[in-house]
């Protein structure tokens, strides 16, 4: 679903396998995200894990140098070129 999107149902796997995604902010937004049930599939012992890691991985989209690149291409009040359509963009490389 869409960012910010509600569900009646939510499932929320809770695996030691996944260790990465074991975190506090995670679990928070799986019950959070539910309007009438939530269900914890997984150990106990993941869901202390997740519980007591309360930090937060750090995404390395590139997203503020793009957007620094592109003021400098195109400057603030001018319009950058429209986006390619999808199967252009996925053989584009944004790094």
């Amino acid at each position: 679903k869409s960012q910010g999107g509600q569900a009646p149902i939510v499932i929320i796997p809770v695996s030691t396998s996944h260790y990465i995604m074991l975190a506090r902010n995670l679990i928070y937004t799986g019950i959070t995200r539910a309007e009438s049930k939530v269900v914890l599939v997984g150990t106990k012992k993941a869901l202390q894990i997740a519980i007591k890691n309360n930090k937060i991985v750090e995404r390395n989209t590139r997203l503020t140098k793009r957007i620094v690149e592109d003021i400098q291409l195109y400057g603030l009040n001018k319009t950058a070129p429209p986006l390619p359509n999808w199967e252009e963009r996925r053989a584009v490389d944004f790094s």
